[in-house]
């Protein structure tokens, strides 16, 4: 249940454009040796892409989640052909840091996976 674990080990938030929940985006901590890391996923509707939605939405979670959570670290993953993904990390202070070749199998193809971190 997200209730009992926000701000504990997760932060988790609906994205809302005139009252209407257009994505949600979260912070999930991580377990054992990646303890200080959590990392962050989002998702919003279509037809609310490139109007700065997520890159507001990115700033406003990392700065709660490196508030609230014990993390130093957010570690984010996009899909190589996912530009604007990344741009939205990039834009918030994400580095990349390194690719991983045919990373993620989606739609019957296989994808690099980009690898982005930020420090607190």
């Amino acid at each position: 249940m997200v209730s009992e674990h926000d701000g504990k080990d997760c932060v988790f938030r609906a994205i809302m454009v005139d009252g209407r929940v257009v994505g949600n985006i979260s912070i999930e901590g991580k377990l054992d040796v990646y303890c200080k890391d959590g990392e962050i996923g989002y998702l919003l509707l279509t037809e609310y892409w490139s109007k700065g939605i997520m890159t507001e939405a990115v700033c406003q979670i990392c700065d709660v989640a490196f508030s609230e959570l014990d993390i130093v670290r957010i570690t984010g993953l996009a899909y190589a052909p996912n530009v604007a993904s990344q741009r939205v990390l990039e834009k918030n202070g994400f580095i990349r840091e390194g690719e991983q070749k045919k990373a993620v199998f989606k739609n019957e193809r296989l994808y690099a996976l980009v690898l982005y971190g930020k420090l607190k």
